[in-house]
């Protein structure tokens, strides 16, 4: 008996031990599983963190695309401005050497008239010096006239146009005439010869000031940018030219002082492989030319 006790009390012992090792095993498995938990938790957040790092990513690269592209036309229309300006600059020298040489010439030619001797009959070589002294002065009044009547008109138009943004439209000088250029965006809908009411509006002030400067001849040009066959572009910039012309003589503008023309897209002032330049190229310019006939005549005399 004492035998068989103690195989049932080893017995007990051996399974009080397994039980006390099966604890330790669930409260390690436990601990386990709580790890394990917490590794998912962490791998999740991990994983949306990721996920919204891409996000703001994606955002900044496509932010960083617009601000290049924003870059590209700024120094694309910063080039242009600085080649209108290096061209303006570049006509005006030309028009000043021309009638500094001019000056230089008829101040030579006055020169040698008075220095030269007095022959026997004196009287008609006073006469004739005399008049060429008077040919200079006329010839220079007129001159004045025709400059002063420029910058009179130049600065009518400016004020009729205050209202109106430097996108819609520019004034400048070149070569002694006014250039008025009206954007597309002010004047026409794409591909239509239609004049939109803000356009008209322009046109009809810009009238008003050309009534008041009699001695002005007009010419309006009609520009396309590459975008579609040379033919539809002729024609399109010949029906907008003749539109907007028929509004300058609608508010008044004698007929007889006005030319329409077309330009098609031959006479760009930026470059046609950007949209920028391409908006730029979409316009109609009105050419204001001073009356210079009586200087014609008096140069011809």
């Amino acid at each position: 008996m004492e035998m068989v006790k103690n195989r049932y009390q080893r017995q007990a012992d051996s399974l009080r031990n397994s039980q006390a090792d099966n604890s330790v095993a669930e409260a390690s498995l436990i601990q386990l599983e709580n790890d394990v938990k917490n590794c998912e938790q962490e791998l999740k957040s991990t994983r949306e963190h990721y996920s919204s790092q891409v996000t703001y990513a994606e955002d900044l690269q496509v932010r960083f695309d617009e601000l290049l592209e924003q870059n590209k036309m700024l120094l694309n229309a910063s080039s242009n401005d600085i080649q209108t300006l290096s061209e303006s600059k570049a006509a005006c020298q030309v028009d000043l050497d021309r009638k500094t040489r001019e000056a230089e010439r008829l101040k030579s030619a006055l020169a040698a008239c008075e220095s030269r001797p007095i022959p026997e009959a004196p009287e008609p070589i006073i006469e004739n010096c005399d008049e060429f002294r008077s040919q200079v002065t006329e010839l220079n009044n007129l001159l004045r006239e025709k400059d002063q009547a420029l910058l009179s008109l130049r600065n009518k138009v400016n004020q009729a146009l205050t209202n109106f943004s430097s996108s819609d439209l520019s004034v400048s000088e070149r070569n002694g005439k006014i250039y008025v250029s009206l954007s597309q965006g002010l004047l026409f809908k794409p591909g239509s010869d239609q004049i939109d009411w803000k356009g008209k509006k322009a046109i009809q002030q810009l009238a008003g000031a050309l009534n008041t400067s009699k001695d002005v001849n007009i010419m309006v040009e009609g520009h396309t940018d590459s975008s579609g066959s040379a033919d539809k572009n002729w024609d399109l910039s010949v029906r907008r030219a003749t539109s907007v012309v028929k509004v300058l003589t609608g508010a008044g503008v004698d007929p007889k002082r006005v030319i329409a023309a077309g330009r098609s897209l031959y006479l760009p002032i930026a470059s046609n492989s950007t949209s920028n330049g391409k908006a730029q190229n979409r316009r109609t310019e009105i050419i204001l030319t001073p009356n210079l006939d009586e200087l014609y005549k008096l140069i011809n005399q």
